[in-house]
């Protein structure tokens, strides 16, 4: 019960004693975030695909190459 209080103090002290950071993000910037996610997406596909591919041979069943002499 007591953490919320001391969250909600430390964000209130830190509101009233900040300046102001006269940041910019320009277009360059967002693309460049945006082009992160897409390789990290990217790279999450291409990890989980081959870990899979592993696992579905090491459980497949293998095809019989002998054939009966009937």
């Amino acid at each position: 019960m007591k953490k919320p209080f001391l969250l909600l103090k430390a964000l209130l002290l830190s509101s009233l004693f900040s300046s102001s950071a006269h940041a910019y993000v320009d277009g360059g910037t967002a693309l460049m975030l945006l082009q992160g996610a897409f390789a990290a997406i990217g790279a999450a596909l291409v990890f989980l695909k081959k870990p899979g591919q592993l696992i579905a041979k090491i459980f497949s069943r293998k095809k019989s190459t002998e054939k009966n002499d009937a």
